[in-house]
């Protein structure tokens, strides 16, 4: 069984939803998007989402649209996501446990990476 499905396994054994938090990496600038999500798991998500900011987030909706384009538009690389996942995974949260992709008209590659806490 991944972590991933423990952590499900455990929401569910405790009666309760699964509390994930999501933000993409570089907002509102690097450190900051770091430090909002080292306070997610300081305060209690199980699974933390680690958006790749890409240029063509429509199904996303509006709010993260514009996090997003924030973030690309102060120059987020992949590195810059990368370096992200480093320093959650410092917090104590385990190693990587899944990337997921998604597939639209125009884009294909990773989209988030999902960490289990």
């Amino acid at each position: 069984m991944s972590k991933l499905h423990e952590v499900f396994a455990q929401a569910k054994a405790e009666n309760r939803s699964a509390l994930i938090g999501y933000l993409p990496a570089g907002f509102p600038t690097v450190s900051g998007a770091i430090d909002a999500i080292r306070a997610m798991v300081e305060n209690g998500v199980d699974i933390v989402e680690i958006g790749l900011p890409y240029s063509d987030p429509l199904m996303d909706g509006p709010t993260i649209q514009a996090a997003v384009d924030q973030a690309l538009r102060q120059g987020v690389t992949t590195r810059d996501v990368l370096d992200t996942v480093e320093a959650v995974a410092q917090t104590g949260a385990p190693t990587l446990d899944r990337k997921s992709t998604r597939l639209n008209s125009s884009h294909l590659g990773i989209s988030y990476a999902v960490f289990c806490l």
